[in-house]
């Protein structure tokens, strides 16, 4: 079931939206051992809703404070910061959703397990067409993303992730004209 349409993620998105300093500590225990289960669970609800072409799923982290979830990342970053990388919206616009992506990369960007984690987190979404096109369409919005952004971190993390877009573009063009 989709996140939209489950009776729980309407539950959740309503009382987390509500009372998110309140939540998001609730959230934050629960997520104490990464590697249960319970865990799993609570992180998979905190990733952004997949999504279908160029449309964008419901992104729940971004219902809690940045200073909140940020400080508990700080509290053990080599498994927090790639945990919160999976989850993060897909998205480096600073105007938009995108808040929390940016910083944990301006922060935690430097480290390859993270860099890792965005790269898997950005390249999960389904799409119709030619994927030449889907690629480059997702590669004009990442150079979108250079214009004004000063973290260095950030900056490296976008162009590797245009040269990988760039890579696949050319892959699937071939591909699509061998298959015509």
């Amino acid at each position: 079931i989709l996140k939209s349409t489950s009776a729980f993620h309407s539950i959740a998105e309503k009382v987390a939206k509500e009372k998110s300093s309140e939540t998001w500590d609730i959230i934050q225990n629960m997520l104490g051992n990464l590697d249960t289960d319970l865990a799993h669970g609570i992180l998979h609800w905190l990733e952004e809703e997949l999504s279908f072409g160029e449309e964008t799923g419901i992104r729940p982290l971004t219902y809690f404070p940045a200073d909140a979830v940020l400080t508990w990342i700080e509290e053990d970053p080599e498994k927090r910061a790639p945990a919160i990388a999976r989850a993060a919206p897909k998205t480096l616009n600073k105007n938009t959703d995108g808040w929390i992506t940016r910083e944990v990369l301006h922060r935690y960007g430097h480290l390859d397990y993270v860099k890792s984690a965005f790269f898997s987190n950005f390249n999960s979404e389904g799409w119709s067409g030619p994927a030449s096109e889907h690629y480059r369409k997702k590669r004009d919005v990442a150079r979108d993303w250079l214009n004004g952004e000063i973290s260095q971190s950030v900056i490296d993390w976008i162009k590797e992730y245009i040269d990988r877009l760039t890579s696949m573009v050319e892959s699937e063009e071939i591909r699509e004209e061998r298959e015509f």
